[in-house]
């Protein structure tokens, strides 16, 4: 019995050993979670990934068919990990993970999978224009767009969408970005981002416009380039009078006579330069062939 309880004794202390020696891996391996759950909408860019295809992407994840849509960030092994997560415009978020790769993908492609039953690859071949492919959610084609985020550029984007007035089966989504390369486009002083790219989605096709973009004259606020702001569509971009040809059939012109006064509510300016409060949105003709389509654009806030 004395032996029995000798070695019960030497196990139990073999075990508080084992159990001290472990406890820093522990700690390390609980610091390491912390850091991988990090949302990647709050993560800074490494500055070693400005330039390559590591890092961090942020744009837009919107419907091929209908208005769906919400903003959609991705990391690259910018802090050693990979994902993404969409916030739609509900509020309801989407987390993906880099799917296990296989023999025989293109070493420029990083495929993203969703338990939300949605998944997108993003394509950096060319890593100046990162390009989001074969994107879908529940089984319905959806469409991204993205730049990438540095030390020195910081996407914006905004998300929306378009009705022709009194037909609810013309509508889509209508969106925004602001790649960063064109900050404080009107030197004044602040932290607008020059408009770079306007998306529509209609009837399972995206369409572009990159600009350049008019500069736009609003009554009181005078002569701007078009920006996106942190919050909103900025004063200077109260973006009006612009031209877009979808494709080469077509010709749309569009108005986002929308800002924020300096109490951070949504307001037009009239013609005698006094703000109302509205919603945020602006309006749009659009003639494609013989047929022409009016209605109005909503900005999600």
């Amino acid at each position: 019995m004395d032996q029995m309880k000798a070695l019960a004794i030497l196990i139990m202390a073999a075990m508080v050993w084992s159990c001290s020696q472990e406890s820093p891996n522990a700690d390390v391996q609980e610091a390491h979670l912390k850091t991988q759950q990090l949302s990647i909408k709050e993560q800074t860019p490494n500055l070693l990934y400005d330039q390559g295809i590591k890092g961090l992407y942020h744009g837009i994840f919107v419907a091929g068919y209908g208005q769906e849509r919400g903003k959609l960030w991705i990391n690259v092994s910018n802090d050693g990990t990979y994902g993404a997560e969409v916030i739609m415009v509900d509020g309801s978020v989407l987390d993906y993970a880099l799917a296990p790769i296989q023999d025989g993908d293109i070493k420029s492609q990083f495929h993203f999978v969703s338990e939300s039953q949605s998944s997108f690859t993003l394509d950096v071949s060319h890593p100046n224009k990162p390009a989001i492919i074969n994107a879908e959610l529940g089984g319905n084609l959806f469409f991204g767009v993205v730049a990438k985020k540095t030390t020195t550029l910081s996407p914006m984007s905004f998300t929306g969408t378009f009705e022709e007035t009194g037909n609810p089966s013309y509508a889509g989504t209508w969106n925004f970005i602001a790649d960063g390369t064109n900050p404080d486009p009107n030197g004044s002083g602040t932290n607008y981002e020059g408009l770079t790219e306007v998306i529509v989605t209609l009837n399972g096709n995206m369409y572009t416009d990159v600009g350049p973009f008019e500069d736009t004259t609003v009554g009181c606020l005078g002569e701007a380039i078009p920006t996106l702001a942190t919050h909103a569509t900025s004063t200077e971009g109260a973006i009006t009078d612009q031209t877009t040809n979808f494709t080469p059939a077509s010709q749309t012109t569009w108005n986002i006579e929308f800002t924020k006064n300096s109490a951070g509510s949504a307001i037009y300016y009239d013609s005698n330069c006094s703000g109302i409060n509205v919603a945020s949105g602006g309006t749009f003709t659009t003639t494609w062939q013989s047929e022409t389509h009016i209605g109005i654009i909503q900005v999600d806030q």
